[in-house]
């Protein structure tokens, strides 16, 4: 009897084994289900705001494509500007600058604003110090000037110098006997 006991234990354990197995499955086919449905969902509003969206983009292509179209209409009989194709831009720029001029002159006609002193005393103390720094830089421009053209006066007076000694060398070379070396005239 004790053997039919353990039997029916343990098939009571299998079948409460199988009963929260079963559950288990249950709860996640369940929660499985409840994400697939959030999912759908989720997709279905997507889906609406891009049908939403592509028909309201079309809806303005068909308003825009329709403007076109009563542009090109209207403007069949409309004549250009009496000026080739190539000079049109610069020409509708010059009447933009034209109008903005135009436009600009009440504010050009204004009676000029008092200008501050010290702004003027400024300006002439900037004025003065800049006369002042370029006579200075042009003093120090005219002595390396002068410099310069003693440096090459020197040089002539080197190179005449070196010439004529050179000169003098050659003759005394040529000069020379056999017995007495003259240098210049002199015995040596």
């Amino acid at each position: 009897m004790e053997k039919e006991l353990e039997v029916i234990a343990l098939l009571r354990e299998a079948r409460n084994l199988s009963k929260k197995i079963g559950q288990n499955a249950e709860i996640r086919q369940s929660q499985e289900y409840k994400n697939m449905l959030k999912t759908s969902q989720a997709l279905k509003e997507k889906r609406t705001q891009l049908i939403e969206s592509i028909a309201k983009n079309l809806n303005d292509l068909m308003g825009q494509k329709h403007a076109i179209h009563r542009i090109l209409q209207n403007s069949e009989g409309v004549d250009g500007l009496p000026i080739s194709h190539k000079y049109q831009q610069q020409t509708v720029n010059l009447v933009a600058d034209a109008i903005q001029f135009i436009n600009d002159m009440p504010e050009m006609c204004k009676p000029h604003t008092v200008i501050d002193d010290n702004f003027v005393t400024k300006l002439c103390e900037n004025v003065k110090l800049c006369g002042e720094a370029i006579s200075v830089n042009l003093n120090k421009a005219k002595t390396q000037i002068d410099q310069v053209e003693t440096v090459k006066n020197n040089i002539d007076v080197l190179k005449d110098c070196y010439v004529t000694c050179n000169d003098d060398l050659d003759e005394s070379i040529l000069n020379l006997d056999g017995s007495n070396l003259e240098l210049n005239g002199s015995i040596y």
